[in-house]
């Protein structure tokens, strides 16, 4: 059976628990593991509940939730927040499919190439090298030394000035999920998403923190992601993702999307679509001064 496998950029070693990018690796439970290799023998296919299931808990009485946490923390280890769901589908009453491409390793030996490219160069120290410094190292030394001295004489703050936390409160009080929170230009309201983990989407809410009144900005729940208040705090920019109607290279197309903070208020608003990418991805949209909108 093969031990190590990709996900994308990700790197999967079922021996060892991990899941390995860019030189960082993370242990994930070996159930959650075993969810990710069955999906990705399966790729692109939807895999029922069920079947996931009675295949990594055989034998086993778990609920649907033991599956859900293991999806979870997959997501997490991916990147993937779960709205744009670009590894890891939720397909309505019906299951679950892997959309990332998949590379199975033939050779237990392979390691990652992020991790084996610093490791795989050797270098031998001419002679003239190692004269150099033998010479030059007491120097460094001495350098070290003083420097360390200036650190600890005058870099290091008094610890009386340092931040200290007073009190932490919540916000919300829902039983939904809400991340991404901003605070808008006047400091009077916190945009946020609250997520509804039954549909894997979301809606944009903003809370008055002086009245604690909860307003819902978007009319419809959809797959929405960060967003960015003009200089003006009149108009909020934000990311929709959705499924291609005609996919072009990708499944997934992308809308940058604006509306008029202060009518979103009083009512859910109708969304102005200002940028459309059906080839290519578009996130964290960053409204500049100058009227420009940066991705």
């Amino acid at each position: 059976m093969t031990k190590q496998y990709w996900v994308g950029e990700f790197y999967v070693d079922i021996s060892r628990n991990q899941i390995t990018r860019n030189q960082e690796s993370q242990v994930i439970a070996p159930k959650a593991l075993s969810v990710l290799t069955y999906l990705a023998k399966n790729q692109g296919e939807v895999v029922c509940q069920e079947v996931l299931l009675s295949t990594v808990w055989p034998d086993t009485i778990v609920t649907t939730n033991s599956l859900q946490r293991s999806i979870a923390q997959l997501r997490k280890a991916l990147g993937d927040d779960g709205k744009g769901q670009i590894y890891i589908k939720t397909h309505a009453k019906q299951g679950y499919s892997l959309e990332c491409k998949v590379q199975w390793s033939t050779q237990l030996e392979q390691i990652p190439v992020q991790i084996d490219r610093a490791r795989s160069t050797h270098h031998v120290a001419s002679p003239s090298a190692m004269s150099y410094w033998k010479t030059k190292l007491p120097l460094f030394v001495i350098i070290l030394i003083v420097c360390s001295f200036i650190g600890v004489r005058f870099v290091i703050p008094d610890e009386s000035k340092l931040f200290s936390v007073g009190e932490i409160r919540a916000l919300t009080a829902s039983d939904g999920k809400e991340f991404a929170s901003i605070y808008s230009p006047d400091g009077n309201y916190i945009i946020f998403h609250r997520f509804s983990e039954e549909e894997c989407v979301n809606n944009i809410w903003a809370k008055n923190l002086k009245t604690k009144q909860e307003h819902k900005l978007t009319e419809h729940i959809d797959s929405y992601g960060s967003h960015s208040f003009s200089p003006s705090g009149k108009e909020l920019v934000f990311i929709r993702t959705m499924n291609c109607e005609k996919p072009i290279v990708q499944k997934k197309c992308y809308q940058l999307m604006s509306m008029e903070f202060a009518k979103a208020l009083i009512a859910p608003q109708p969304m102005n679509v200002l940028l459309e990418c059906k080839s290519s991805e578009i996130k964290s949209p960053h409204w500049l001064n100058n009227n420009n909108i940066a991705l």
